[in-house]
């Protein structure tokens, strides 16, 4: 008995320390448009707004198949959620992304808060000629340099992490992304998928929120379980289902 108690304080005290709060976690716990449900258009308001699907799932993520997720399926209404400006350090935004189609173009990035137009960290999606696709980043240009090469496959679920780094200067920060297949490291890996880059011709932020863009009318993108943390262990989720108690 004693064991089974000191091994359920075990499992609390990491649930604790391994998924602490994070700044923003939004599992679309709800149907319908996700500007009645805290999200603000920032663009193309109420334009093919953006609406709910059915939930991602993805084996061991304590939230795979919680609420619904956000579809991005045509070009109109771009929207994002708040959070409280951080000025020093690591963001980073965790999500499930499946794509069912490639149209290229860039469907999550950071801005300030309150949001205006200048958008860094921009995730691309991109057509690899393979029957694949795979994903692109940029500190904040239009054109895609640095892409993943991945094979990622149309249908799937993957769970990916963008990080963006406030660097003492002036246009300095860097981004880099983290693509997983399977499982939840319990440390950040060493090497990205891409990154870390930088850009001097783009001006620095203060990360103050997360925002969605529809930009094609054949885009076809569902995002899931958007997790915005300052810490890789906030937004990487660990299942304490794992772990038994004998």
């Amino acid at each position: 008995m004693i064991r089974k108690i000191l091994s359920t304080c075990f499992v609390l005290a990491l649930t604790a320390t391994t998924w602490a709060a994070p700044v923003i976690a939004d599992d679309f716990s709800f149907t319908g448009l996700l500007t009645a449900n805290g999200w603000a258009a920032h663009s193309g308001a109420g334009t093919q707004a953006v609406d709910t699907v059915a939930g991602l799932t993805y084996t061991g993520h304590p939230y795979s198949g919680v609420g619904n997720a956000a579809n991005l399926d045509n070009t109109g209404e771009d929207v994002n959620k708040a959070f409280t400006a951080v000025s020093s350090g690591p963001v980073y935004v965790g999500f499930l992304l499946n794509a069912q189609a490639a149209t290229e173009g860039y469907f999550l990035m950071l801005s300030k808060n309150p949001i205006d137009t200048t958008f860094r960290g921009k995730v691309f999606i991109t057509t690899d000629g393979t029957g694949d696709y795979e994903l692109g980043l940029t500190m904040g240009s239009n054109t895609i340099s640095n892409k993943t090469s991945l094979n990622l496959a149309f249908n799937t679920t993957y769970f990916v992490v963008l990080r963006y780094d406030i660097v003492a200067g002036t246009a300095n920060d860097s981004v880099s992304l983290h693509v997983l297949s399977s499982g939840f490291p319990g440390t950040e890996p060493a090497s990205p998928a891409i990154g870390p880059i930088s850009d001097a011709a783009q001006s620095d932020i203060d990360p103050g929120s997360v925002a969605l863009r529809q930009y094609n009318a054949a885009q076809r993108i569902i995002v899931d379980s958007v997790r915005v943390s300052t810490t890789w262990a906030e937004t990487v989720p660990v299942n304490v289902s794992a772990f038994s108690i004998d």
